[in-house]
């Protein structure tokens, strides 16, 4: 699938990009439990997008 074919609430899909940057790594507290998310900038083919990425998300994406 590609970036440009995705719509809100779609659910879970597959897609393969290229990340172009990772944005700076902020921490958050919710219910008593800390937390992460960083924002990358992702790319493809057919467009770029802004894609959240959460605690051990983080970690397993480089720029």
């Amino acid at each position: 699938m590609k970036l440009s074919e995705l719509q809100a609430r779609q659910g879970n899909v597959e897609v393969q990009v290229e990340v172009v940057k990772k944005e700076e790594i902020r921490t958050f507290s919710k219910f008593g439990k800390e937390g992460r998310v960083c924002n990358a900038i992702v790319k493809d083919a057919s467009g770029e997008m802004k894609l959240s990425l959460w605690n051990e998300q983080i970690d397993q994406v480089n720029a």
